[in-house]
């Protein structure tokens, strides 16, 4: 496991990483650029069952975040500013979920390669050329409760759900500082995937779409709070 790292490459040749694992592994309050050449990549999970939770994946030349296995889970990340992709399910793999992440500013936010019975939602999507793609559309996914805002093209080869925002711009607070909290009319807030159990259940049963709300993003003069130790974001 690794819990509140970060690694920057900016001297890659060809295929380069800031992390890259084949393990069963975890990562939580890591960040990861890799920006030094053309083919840089954040996160390349390749062992069975990883996990990204609450992490920041930002200007890689490549992607932010890659998973190339079974059960994988992207959870609370801010992928933010990668050239090529946000977020990129690379094989025919499947059982993974990517829930409550913010991805923004990619030619393709969150780009999937024939994955099945995986769940996609509480996802915003914004500022790409096309926010989400798969390559073969599988009916045993679930898509539903994603925003999709300020794309040139929203989805392709997706079905969005009912419950999906489309053409619909999230209200961050500063994206061009990298603030990435929604302002309190945003039409992302309360509007989640409610928890089973209603009103009686975390949080009165109301969930937001995008990176976990309670935090802050990572930005100059308000710092991402974590449950313990020192800012992630410095």
């Amino acid at each position: 496991m690794f819990v509140n790292c970060k690694s920057v490459n900016t001297k890659g040749v060809g295929d380069f990483y800031a992390f890259r694992v084949n393990d069963i592994i975890t990562f939580i309050d890591c960040e990861a650029e890799a920006s030094g050449g053309a083919n840089g990549v954040g996160f390349s999970l390749t062992g069975n069952a990883p996990r990204a939770i609450n992490c920041y994946a930002h200007n890689c030349t490549q992607s932010g975040i890659e998973v190339g296995t079974h059960y994988g889970l992207i959870q609370g990340c801010l992928v933010a500013n990668n050239t090529d992709t946000g977020i990129w399910l690379r094989a025919e793999f499947g059982v993974t979920a990517v829930v409550n992440n913010t991805i923004y500013n990619s030619t393709v936010g969150l780009d999937i390669t024939t994955v099945y019975q995986s769940t996609f939602y509480n996802n915003i999507i914004s500022n790409c050329t096309t926010g989400a793609l798969v390559d073969a559309s599988d009916p045993s996914n679930f898509w539903d409760y994603n925003c999709y805002g300020n794309n040139t093209t929203d989805v392709t080869n997706i079905t969005t759900g009912a419950n999906s925002l489309l053409l619909t711009d999230p209200q961050f607070i500063n994206p061009a500082g990298d603030d990435f909290r929604l302002k309190t009319s945003s039409p992302c807030l309360n509007t989640g995937l409610p928890f089973i159990g209603g009103s009686d259940s975390l949080f009165d049963g109301v969930s937001s779409m995008g990176g976990w709300q309670p935090w802050a993003s990572p930005n100059p003069t308000s710092h991402r709070a974590r449950y313990s130790g020192q800012s992630l974001y410095n």
